[in-house]
Parts: C-alpha cells; sequence; structure tokens
C-alpha cells in the first residue's frame, strides 16, 4: 500500500483514504477530504498499521469523526490490539475474521467483544436506516432490515457522498486487505 499515513487512491470514482491508527489523521488527509467533499466524490477509509505499537482503532476513529465530519461509519472492529491484533469483527454480519498468516477463516465473535459489537452493530444499522424515510419507518416499528436492503441503502449512501464506510487491517500482517479489496470491487 502507498505511504499509510494520508495516502488517498482513487479508484472507480471512490477515494480510499488510508489512515495509520498509529499517527491518526494528518492535515493532508484533511486537505485530500476537503478537496474530495467539494467534488462531491464518494470516500472511505481504510485504518491500517493496527498491529503497531501504540496503535488505538479508537482514537484514530475518534479524530476521523471530528476532523472529517459526520457520516463516518465503522464497518468493521479490529479483534486484538497492538502485537494482538488478529482479526476483524465485520459489524453487517456479525462474524470474526481471524487471520493466520494472511489466510481468514469465519468464526463467531469473541465473547469479550460481543458487548461491544452489538452496540457499534446497532448504530451501523441506525446510521444506515436513516438514509431511507420508508426503511426507517420499519425499523423504528421494530423491523430490522435484512443484510441485502442494508447492503443496497449502504451503496447507495455512500454513491452519494453521505456515508463514508471504515473499514481495518494491517497490510504488512496482510489482515483485511483481502476484505479491503471485496470490499472496493463490491461498490465499484
Amino acid at each position: 500500500f502507498m505511504g499509510d499515513v494520508a495516502a488517498a487512491l482513487r479508484i472507480a470514482d471512490l477515494a480510499v483514504f488510508v489512515v495509520s491508527a498509529v499517527d491518526g489523521v494528518q492535515v493532508q488527509t484533511e486537505e485530500a477530504w476537503t478537496m474530495a467533499a467539494r467534488l462531491g466524490v464518494p470516500r472511505m477509509v481504510f485504518v491500517n498499521k493496527l498491529d503497531r505499537e501504540r496503535a488505538s482503532f479508537d482514537a484514530t476513529l475518534a479524530q476521523l469523526r471530528d476532523r472529517l465530519g459526520a457520516g463516518i461509519a465503522p464497518l468493521e472492529l479490529p479483534i486484538g490490539q497492538e502485537l494482538g491484533f488478529r482479526g476483524i469483527a465485520d459489524l453487517l454480519t456479525d462474524t470474526a475474521h481471524i487471520y493466520d498468516k494472511g489466510v481468514p477463516h469465519t468464526e463467531a465473535i469473541p465473547d469479550d467483544m460481543e458487548a461491544t459489537e452489538q452496540e457499534v452493530h446497532d448504530a451501523l444499522v441506525e446510521g444506515i436506516v436513516v438514509a431511507d424515510d420508508a426503511m426507517l419507518e420499519r425499523y423504528l416499528e421494530g423491523d430490522v432490515p435484512a443484510l441485502d436492503e442494508l447492503e443496497h441503502t449502504l451503496h447507495d449512501g455512500i454513491a452519494s457522498a453521505t456515508v463514508f464506510p471504515v473499514v481495518v487491517g494491517s497490510a504488512t500482517r496482510e489482515i483485511g486487505i483481502d476484505r479491503l479489496a471485496d470490499f472496493l470491487v463490491e461498490i465499484g
């Protein structure tokens, strides 16, 4: 991956911002984000270097929300911290993807993450359904939309540059890179 700190890759009308979980949001990231916003370019963020000492997903996510504004939507949470970073919790499917030398296998969300994952999952679903009035009305009546409905509405939010997905990983340890590539293909 290009220099991690604030590289923005343009892929099929989507700007992908790579932000280091160690260094956080840099000035050049903010400048490139502002330029993309002015142009109405859909954007997403890949939080990299989660396997490094002093890496903090929570601090990086807080910076993303504070400096880049509304619409930041984490689709994944890291499993493990720093050198113990070993996988990704997918918030839409409620599954864990654990990596061994770049090869993932799927399992249940770890018990120690279950409450946090469910809380962030619920916030993500709420953030997606507000983009569709009919879906929001159903949701408020207790009808949780199916995964394919959520994905469709999320895709529309990304295309309209109102929702900015955040995915996680480590380029050097090949954690999450496959998921990032798959996501780019799906929304491209």
